[in-house]
């Protein structure tokens, strides 16, 4: 008969077996999406929940009934299942915060979060703000808005209709995908991860996220505009070129990131004056 240490052990060693597995799992199914710039995502929160784990690996105490256990495993055999038949974006989104959930409940029972709130924090954040947003944020309009503004800068002289934007010799529309949503879910995420893992201590960390939606926004204002520009070129295959690039994604993480490191730094400064 097993004691309740053994029992306590093994269970939290087939959990993160489990966990692992279900993060080489949704890993995989990302890598065979269209969605370029969420693979890259997956990978690092999927490592830094992991690390956070495997760090406090010998303080989880376990607390897990066997009906808490059984509901986990569930769940994992639900995810895996319903993985397997061309999972729709949302599950690629909620999978991992589902996953986390089972996984606590599973070593610590029915009061998972106790142990396991950095961890559920950044899988909540990797894509349950993108599910429960997508359907109902349109910042269509007001991007539309703040491109026209910065090309009349530019004295390009546009003309908005609604979300269309029209130059003398080309015309551009703002779909939701380029409404810059997608942008600020991104840094919106990468701030709960980088607050997590290289956490600041003075009241400046509550403007992180503020900032990662100014710099989402703007950045994408700009792209936004440069494709109108290219929309009026008499080459479409400017463009086209320009449509697909990750340039301006990767500018606007730069500069947050780079932010934040300047943030850190500082912080770090006055902790060792004080």
């Amino acid at each position: 008969m097993l004691t309740s240490t053994t029992r306590s052990k093994t269970s939290i060693s087939w959990f993160l077996v489990a966990g692992a597995l279900m993060a080489i799992f949704h890993i995989g199914l990302v890598f065979a999406s269209d969605d370029g710039s969420l693979l890259p995502l997956s990978v690092l929160f999927w490592l830094s929940t992991g690390t956070l784990i495997w760090q406090k690996r010998s303080r989880i105490q376990f607390q897990a009934s066997w009906s808490a256990q059984i509901l986990a495993a569930a769940l994992f055999v639900a995810l895996l299942l319903i993985g397997l038949q061309a999972p729709a974006d949302n599950y690629l989104a909620a999978m991992p915060f589902i996953a986390m959930i089972a996984f606590a409940l599973g070593t610590t029972g029915w009061r998972f979060w106790v142990q396991y709130k950095p961890e559920l924090l950044l899988m909540f954040m990797f894509g349950i703000p993108k599910v429960i947003l997508w359907p109902i944020a349109d910042l269509r309009g007001i991007t539309a808005r703040f491109t026209t503004m910065l090309l009349q800068l530019g004295q390009f002289a546009p003309v908005r209709d609604g979300n269309v934007i029209h130059l003398p010799t080309g015309s551009i529309d703002v779909v939701q995908d380029c409404s810059g949503l997608n942008g600020i879910l991104y840094l919106l995420a990468m701030s709960a991860l980088l607050l997590v893992m290289l956490p600041l201590h003075n009241s400046k960390r509550y403007w992180v996220p503020f900032i990662g939606v100014v710099v989402a926004f703007f950045t994408n204002g700009l792209r936004v505009a440069f494709l109108a520009i290219m929309a009026a070129h008499p080459d479409p295959t400017k463009f086209d070129a320009w449509h697909g690039s990750s340039a301006f994604s990767l500018g606007a993480l730069g500069v947050f990131v780079g932010v934040y490191c300047l943030m850190l730094w500082r912080d770090q400064q006055s902790t060792a004056q004080s």
